[in-house]
């Protein structure tokens, strides 16, 4: 794949390629969630929603793939939607986000990747309110710098990054449990590819054994024209002391 610019990075990531991060400024990132609200076409999944609300990604520079969960064998493929979470959806026939979830609200009104768990039998599971799944997240081009924010991790070892870049042997980079409504943030580094968790159903969990731990996503870049890549700072550089040394050399 051809890569992207090579960025100035506001945080330098762990030379393990990742790393978890209590908090990170939005400032000069750009969200790959798309900006309105409707289901995310995946590449091995048909949208269930109207073809105006079915979401297709590529022009983002990216597409999706809903992953079997093979953790856990009573769920099946789940689905992906944009949504926010001041609104009110009804999404097909079983489908109903409310404007203030059970367990899982953000505290700003922003887009964020929801999961909806179905069951193996591809029963929807809690109207759709239940916020798991596993998906991959492919890029047309090799990112340099992926900034991951998870909505609501309060179990752990659940959500994680369970792949990158196709890598099987990789091992698996959990979030940990953290406080109602927190968002956690995690940085990773040249990627092509990456597997993520979301959420924990409820038939697998101790801490909510009715609903689950659902968890929301948001995937965001640098964005291109706010930084100078690390090759353009070196020239720029060099010429700036090229031109220094000029100047000096005429003075003396």
């Amino acid at each position: 794949m051809q890569k992207l610019s090579l960025l100035v990075k506001t945080l330098v990531a762990s030379t393990a390629g990742f790393s978890v991060l209590g908090s990170m400024s939005a400032a000069k990132a750009m969200s790959l969630v798309p900006q309105r609200e409707g289901e995310i076409e995946l590449t091995n999944m048909s949208c269930i929603v109207d073809n105006a609300d079915c979401i297709n990604t590529t022009s983002l520079g990216y597409t999706v793939t809903s992953k079997d969960p093979v953790s856990n064998d009573n769920y099946g493929f789940s689905r992906l939607f944009s949504d926010k979470k001041s609104t009110t959806n009804t999404w097909g026939l079983e489908i109903n986000f409310n404007q203030t979830d059970e367990g899982t609200n953000p505290q700003t009104d922003a887009f964020w990747f929801r999961p909806v768990a179905y069951d193996n039998n591809n029963n929807v599971i809690e109207n759709g309110r239940l916020e798991y799944g596993v998906f991959e997240f492919n890029f047309a081009q090799t990112a340099n710098e992926v900034k991951l924010s998870f909505l609501d991790v309060e179990e752990s070892p659940f959500t994680s990054i369970l792949q990158v870049n196709g890598d099987s042997n990789s091992q698996p980079i959990f979030l940990p449990a953290a406080g109602d409504d927190e968002t956690q943030y995690l940085v990773l580094n040249n990627v092509d590819s990456f597997v993520v968790q979301l959420g924990n159903p409820g038939d697998n969990s101790t801490k909510f054994s009715s609903t689950g731990d659902g968890v929301n996503l948001q995937v965001s870049v640098p964005e291109p024209g706010t930084v100078l890549s690390i090759g353009t700072l070196a020239v720029a550089g060099m010429f700036g002391l090229r031109r220094k040394r000029n100047n000096s050399s005429k003075t003396t």
